[in-house]
């Protein structure tokens, strides 16, 4: 069941951010490109997590940044598909078995919006979708921990008005 949905025509992903924002639309975007395809959990408007098809997962992130081991995210991995779905998210997981900081994790999500914001904006066909979404608010704690979410919102102001 879709909110909203359309074609891109030539105009881009920065006018269906911006129509998203404006009516503080919370739900799951998702944006195809030529095989490509980008989701991001929208609450009211705000960004508060992605996922791509060509981008690295969180955990191969963390590991590249020296977060976590290989074995720690062997680990972890192996703890998701004994649980077959049923688990947290990877990032829920790995604060709780102390292999990494909130704060961490944290800028690391930051860091993954911004890039996959960045490989989007230069979509100029393709479709979008909205469809509902009902998972955690962006609380202002999380704001706190997350010093990216300014840097998100201004390359979203300039990629828009550009």
């Amino acid at each position: 069941m879709s909110i909203i949905s359309g074609d891109l025509s030539g105009l881009g992903v920065g006018p269906v951010f911006q129509m998203l924002e404006r009516a503080a639309t919370s739900g799951i975007l998702t944006i195809r490109c030529h095989g490509s395809e980008a989701t991001f959990g929208l609450r009211e408007g705000e960004i508060t997590w992605a996922h791509s098809s060509f981008g690295p997962r969180l955990g191969e992130a963390l590991v590249k940044r020296g977060v976590i081991t290989e074995g720690e995210l062997a680990l972890v991995q192996r703890e998701q598909n004994r649980s077959q779905g049923r688990s947290a998210p990877f990032g829920t997981l790995i604060v709780g078995m102390g292999m990494a900081s909130r704060g961490d994790v944290a800028r690391e999500l930051d860091e993954q919006i911004l890039c996959i914001l960045k490989e989007t904006m230069t979509w100029r066909n393709g479709e979008y979708n909205v469809s509902p979404y009902s998972g955690p608010a962006v609380t202002e704690r999380r704001r706190q921990q997350a010093p990216e979410t300014a840097a998100i919102s201004e390359f979203l102001v300039r990629a828009t008005s550009a």
